[in-house]
């Protein structure tokens, strides 16, 4: 009898202890979940709390800089960025001269620039005119070989005539070289000799003269006028001469007289 009623208590001892755990577990996980919640809203909270205080923080700033004075007079400009070519075309632009505006009705003068004022003066100045005339250049041509003058003959006797008469002479010469042959100058001793003598080159077996006029007025005696010729030949320097005398009509006929008898 009493083996039966100890079983039975010992069951219900048993239920009676899981059920107690069966709580105690279900009590804990609820202390749990409230506790996270818990944790939840603080963070929340702290959040909100910390966004509010920045944000205090920002207005308070922006306040303060609204409540700054910007100083009067001149205002701060931001700087402009120019580039080097438009740099370049201002310095150009103020380089050049104001433009003059001169009414069709307004007869004042406009004020002369430096350049205008130089240029006038310039043009009134009068060129210098050269009085030596100078002989023309003979161009050389493409020498394939060497040229040579030979003379017929380089002395001329006028014999003896009246002071005041025009001489007239003349020199030929041949070109017996393999090149041709160029007359680059001819000059005499005095200005009243005059030698003309040919611009055109002559070709290798050509010939040619040189003329000369001896002006013998207010001149007396013996004359002996030189005549010196260059040319692109070696040697380059040739003379040729004149001899004559000069007397007065009076010696002439006394002369021709004698000669008569």
């Amino acid at each position: 009898m009493t083996s039966n009623l100890t079983y039975p208590s010992f069951i219900y001892g048993a239920i009676l202890v899981l059920l107690f755990g069966v709580s105690c577990k279900n009590s804990t996980s609820a202390s749990l979940a409230e506790a996270k919640e818990t944790e939840k809203l603080e963070s929340k909270e702290s959040k909100s709390e910390i966004d509010s205080t920045v944000t205090s923080e920002i207005e308070a700033k922006n306040l303060t800089e609204s409540k700054v004075e910007k100083p009067e007079g001149k205002q701060l400009e931001e700087p402009i960025l120019v580039s080097e070519n438009t740099i370049k075309e201002q310095e150009i632009v103020e380089s050049k001269p104001p433009a003059i505006k001169i009414k069709p009705n307004d007869k004042t003068t406009p004020p002369k620039t430096e350049q205008v004022e130089k240029a006038q003066k310039k043009a009134k100045v009068p060129a210098k005119i050269d009085p030596i005339v100078k002989t023309p250049e003979v161009k050389e041509p493409e020498v394939f070989g060497e040229p040579e003058i030979i003379f017929r003959r380089n002395f001329f006797n006028f014999g003896k005539v009246e002071s005041g008469t025009v001489v007239e002479g003349s020199f030929e010469f041949t070109n017996i070289g393999t090149a041709p042959l160029v007359i680059k100058n001819a000059t005499a001793t005095c200005g009243c000799t005059v030698p003309d003598y040919p611009k055109n080159p002559i070709n290798p077996g050509e010939k040619a003269t040189i003329d000369v006029v001896f002006d013998t007025k207010g001149k007396m005696g013996r004359q002996q006028p030189i005549i010196t010729v260059s040319a692109n030949t070696t040697p380059a320097i040739h003379k040729l001469y004149m001899d004559g005398e000069l007397t007065e009509l009076e010696e002439l006929e006394i002369d021709s007289l004698g000669e008569g008898r």
